[in-house]
């Protein structure tokens, strides 16, 4: 079993507070996914880069261990002006699967990338995925990703992206069903007026763990970032998010924040909330907050005597907040998908 460190927390803090880093957990041999990553639009299938190298959110012990699970990855450009949808659906029954996946937008493009981690069983299958875009100049990026995997399972995604100037990146991280996940995501704002636009929607119950580590370097002037983080936590689940926005020397003009709405509907959850702000340079803003809280006895009192339980109590709520991220999505199909696995009806679904 591999113990090595995942979602490093860039500006490391006290050993006894446990937040610092999680643990890469994995037993057995990884092979690849029997499914293909599908695509919609034009770009070339090519090999991978050699020269590159962006940093990610798992860190560099991940890098080392997915690069010799994966030893190729598969790897798209999209052409200046062009436009590509990206599938990428990673199914795990009754064996560990990992993926490297690697794409270069060139000047000006539109690239939009759907990933699911998912399992099909009740058994103890892994799911390890790294993801690499490099987004030039003017280009604009969407990256949704979906985790939805059972008690045993355990699923490790890291991020990395790099942004040239004026360049758009929008991510959305929806978590229907944790097991043990830790996902995350490193942007770094390269060039003058980039921008990251990052949201973020869970739910946790039973004893799931999920850990959360978003990194944003500010190089470029005037670039922007938002973090936006929204869950609910019950029974013994836990939950780490670790945000930090970091500006580099040179990042004049450059604004950023970060904010996080808990919800815990147990005594007996842990949560944690880790945000940072680094600052090498004068002229910037940077904000961060959290509201952590539970449901008032009053509320839980109203909502009970109109007829509902706990567990539809929970179920409301819960995707309440899942709902603001799936209209995010720019995808009717995955938008009805998810309304179905939260029991909507999908009829009424219709492109972000």
């Amino acid at each position: 079993m591999d113990h090595s460190s995942f979602n490093p927390l860039p500006s490391p803090t006290w050993n006894w507070l446990r937040v610092n880093h999680t643990q890469l957990r994995v037993n057995g041999p990884f092979t690849g996914p029997s499914t293909p990553v599908l695509t919609e639009g034009v770009c070339t299938i090519s090999d991978e880069p050699q020269s590159w190298h962006i940093p990610s959110s798992g860190g560099p012990d991940f890098d080392t261990f997915i690069r010799a699970a994966v030893p190729s990855a598969d790897a798209f450009d999209v052409p200046r002006g062009g436009y590509l949808l990206l599938r990428d659906d990673l199914t795990a029954a009754d064996r560990n699967i990992a993926r490297r996946l690697v794409v270069h937008a060139q000047e000006n493009s539109r690239l939009i990338l759907i990933s699911r981690q998912m399992t099909e069983s009740a058994g103890t299958a892994a799911i390890a995925e790294s993801v690499s875009i490099q987004a030039e100049a003017g280009s604009h990026i969407t990256y949704v990703q979906i985790v939805d995997t059972g008690r045993e399972n355990r699923v490790y995604t890291s991020l990395g992206i790099e942004a040239g100037a004026q360049a758009q990146i929008e991510t959305t991280q929806i978590v229907l069903s944790a097991g043990s996940a830790a996902i995350g995501g490193l942007t770094d704002l390269l060039g003058e007026q980039s921008s990251l636009d990052c949201a973020i929607a869970y739910q946790c119950k039973a004893d799931h763990v999920l850990d959360m580590n978003w990194i944003i370097p500010h190089h470029g002037k005037k670039t922007d970032s938002r973090i936006a983080v929204s869950g609910v936590l019950r029974d013994l689940a836990r939950k780490t998010f670790r945000g930090t926005i970091d500006f580099r020397r040179g990042s004049a003009g450059a604004t950023g924040s970060e904010t996080e709405d808990v919800l815990l509907l147990s005594e007996t959850v842990q949560n944690q909330t880790v945000p940072v702000i680094l600052c090498e340079e004068e002229d910037v803003s940077g904000t961060h907050g959290a509201s952590i809280g539970r449901l008032s006895e009053g509320t839980l009192y109203y909502m009970q005597s109109r007829g509902l339980s706990e567990a539809e109590i929970y179920r409301i709520l819960a995707k309440a907040r899942l709902a603001a991220g799936i209209r995010r999505i720019p995808d009717a199909a995955t938008q009805a998908w998810l309304r179905r696995r939260l029991g909507d009806d999908p009829s009424d679904s219709s492109p972000a």
